[in-house]
């Protein structure tokens, strides 16, 4: 999955999209490969179902932070977005 991380990270920024925009999707894509790992027996994006991705956004609401509040709907939302309608890993 770091193979294919590091691909959509050079495929943005041949695409030039903007520093802050490949940072931003780059580290969310890294948080759901980690998820898949720690959370799931997935081990390629072609086993990942609707169901995966519900359960991937339920847990997200439960998410803490370092401090133990919860993660805001913003970083929930954020972490949820797909690049799918711009590009495809």
């Amino acid at each position: 999955m770091d193979l294919l991380r590091a691909r959509f990270v050079e495929a943005m920024t041949a695409w030039n999209w903007s520093r802050r925009t490949t940072v931003s999707y780059e580290q969310n894509v890294r948080h759901f490969f980690n998820w898949l790992s720690d959370e799931t027996e997935i081990d390629e994006l072609a086993a990942v179902t609707a169901e995966t991705l519900s359960t991937y956004q339920t847990g997200l609401l439960v998410e803490e932070k370092r401090n133990g509040e919860r993660i805001s709907m913003g970083t929930h939302c954020t972490r949820c977005q797909s690049p799918g309608s711009e590009a495809a890993i």
